[in-house]
């Protein structure tokens, strides 16, 4: 069934937009200097942290109104279920549950 290949799909997508948005704060916080194109770097962080906020709702919503098992899952794990293996969380508390953070950045304080 494509279903789980659907969710898997966009919760993907969800977490990569997370983890380029994560990456432009991070390059708009450490060298803001060399982005000439934005002249006002915190109307452009905040752009960013906009974006992570939409996805991460987005993530919410797929898990609270698909991720309900109707049948079994072919081959293994519901995609909308965080991968223990695949999460670094160790630095984040438990309320950050946006998948995995390839780069292993710190969450703005």
């Amino acid at each position: 069934m494509f279903r789980f290949q659907i969710l898997d799909a966009l919760f993907a997508q969800a977490q990569g937009n997370i983890a380029k948005a994560k990456v432009n704060i991070e390059i708009y916080l450490q060298a803001p200097v060399g982005i000439g194109e934005h002249p006002d770097i915190l109307a452009s962080i905040q752009e960013q942290v906009d974006i992570i906020a939409h996805e991460k709702e987005r993530i919410e919503v797929l898990k609270e109104y698909f991720s309900k098992p109707m049948d079994p899952i072919p081959g293994g794990q519901d995609p909308l279920s965080p991968n223990p293996e695949l999460m670094d969380h160790d630095h984040m508390g438990p309320e950050h549950d946006c998948g995995p953070d390839p780069l292993g950045m710190t969450p703005l304080s």
